[in-house]
């Protein structure tokens, strides 16, 4: 496969990826990535929840891993906070509600955004963190 049609492939399965949040089933039309095929491949969104197990997982234990770093349990969070991408995902959002089931759950309309927004403010606060190291004579 050429770098140009796996760059299709790729963006392609991010878009289908993103159908999949408010679709139960889409389509991946091998005509977009290699013309001399001519066919559609339906996926469910159940056949892609079931390929991507492994890295729901993979989340469950990096939140808990967060969660013993910080001494806290699940019970003690009152509010989760969903930002990026990720939490537009039906099946990320159904792990999070199964994690923090007492917890209030936040989701922005716009949540890239508050992603951005979050890393403006810690950059802010980076930089003044660097400007009290600075002593002024």
């Amino acid at each position: 496969m050429t770098d140009v049609k796996r760059l299709k492939l790729l963006l392609k399965c991010q878009s289908l990826k993103e159908s999949l949040s408010t679709l139960e089933k889409t389509n991946l039309d091998a005509d977009e990535i290699d013309p001399s095929v001519e066919t559609f491949i339906p996926i469910t969104r159940n056949q892609f929840e079931e390929m991507s197990a492994n890295l729901v997982q993979e989340i469950r234990l990096n939140v808990e891993k967060a969660l013993n770093k910080i001494n806290l349990q699940s019970y003690q969070i009152q509010k989760v906070l969903q930002v990026g991408g990720g939490c537009r995902m039906p099946m990320i959002k159904a792990l999070l509600k199964e994690m923090f089931p007492n917890s209030e759950h936040c989701a922005d309309q716009n949540p890239d955004e508050v992603v951005a927004i979050g890393a403006a403010y810690y950059a802010y606060y980076l930089n003044q963190k660097d400007k009290s190291k600075c002593s002024v004579m």
